[in-house]
């Protein structure tokens, strides 16, 4: 129970992240988005070990924009 109390925790802020994010900001957004992906290789990096590098990198990147998309789509609630 207390994993997924913390999952849901990381997930809140890193949408109150995006909410006061300034995407502008490339050093900003760019910091944020390592973020997220860590989250998510931590999540799933037993999978993701048995992956090459680049198929990795490609994965956490499909990942982070379907996180964001879905951010964005409860902020707009």
């Amino acid at each position: 129970m207390i994993v997924g109390k913390s999952s849901q925790m990381h997930r809140y802020v890193e949408i109150e992240l995006l909410k006061n994010l300034n995407k502008i900001d490339p050093v900003t957004y760019k910091v944020y988005r390592l973020q997220v992906k860590l989250r998510a290789y931590n999540c799933n990096n037993e999978l993701l070990d048995q992956i090459s590098r680049e198929e990795r990198l490609q994965k956490l990147d499909e990942a982070f924009k379907g996180i964001e998309e879905e951010y964005q789509l409860i902020l707009k609630l």
